[in-house]
């Protein structure tokens, strides 16, 4: 600790200091980047998270800082490097928060597996023994919706609506900031057959909700259904 608070006293990372007592072949890059590569992949949550993942090369970690050029154009590994392959004998902890503005004072505790600032809040998660459960903090770190959810993202981007799942109780529906149900979306019976969501999208402040049964349904942030009518009919005039 003392190392890291005087390299910033030096306006220098400790991360970023070059360590010229360690080579570094091309081989050992080429790994580090197929290893770093490969574990973008591995935590990708989609298939289009992982369809997105790019090449880590050389100059990628040229420019992250993880190795740097002396003047002679050599390149030498930086304690980022070190860090990452597990050399040079360093005992590492990462932690991660989300910081508002430029300053670093803490807003959001290091106490998450995963944290997504979105629209002036964030959505955090943490494993459990009944698998990942999903909170909405405010920027002050206060928690505002508890984990009680197995999913939970903002729909459309409008940080009103809330889009939660809840396994236990095979819910799965729109939710305000003050974790009122707008719209419960679970799958349902009728005459018996299973009805499920299509699709739903927000236009005018209000919440259009497509069934597999061809039914549209249209609800307000408030949760009030607005309108019901068939999608073949309205279609088919």
């Amino acid at each position: 600790m003392s190392r890291e608070l005087y390299y910033e006293c030096d306006a220098r990372s400790f991360d970023s200091v070059v360590r010229r007592d360690i080579e570094v072949t091309d081989e050992d890059i080429k790994n580090l980047c197929e290893q770093m590569k490969e574990v973008a992949i591995a935590n990708s949550k989609s298939n289009l998270q992982r369809s997105s993942v790019k090449d880590v090369t050389k100059n990628v970690l040229l420019s992250w800082g993880i190795l740097k050029k002396d003047e002679n154009e050599k390149i030498y590994p930086t304690n980022a490097y070190v860090y990452l392959t597990g050399q040079g004998g360093l005992r590492s902890m990462i932690q991660c928060a989300v910081f508002k503005g430029t300053t670093r004072e803490e807003i959001i505790p290091c106490k998450y597996d995963s944290v997504d600032a979105d629209h002036g809040f964030v959505i955090v998660s943490n494993e459990s023994e009944n698998g990942e459960k999903f909170s909405l903090v405010n920027m002050q770190g206060e928690i505002l919706i508890d984990s009680q959810y197995d999913y939970m993202a903002f729909l459309d981007g409008d940080s009103n609506v809330l889009c939660v799942r809840k396994d236990g109780s095979d819910f799965y529906g729109l939710i305000d900031l003050n974790n009122e149900i707008i719209a419960d979306l679970s799958e349902r019976e009728e005459n018996n057959e299973y009805i499920q969501i299509n699709s739903m999208f927000i236009s005018d402040g209000t919440i259009s909700v497509s069934w597999s049964n061809g039914t549209e349904e249209l609800f307000d942030y408030s949760g009030n259904k607005l309108a019901e009518y068939s999608s073949y009919v309205r279609y088919g005039e």
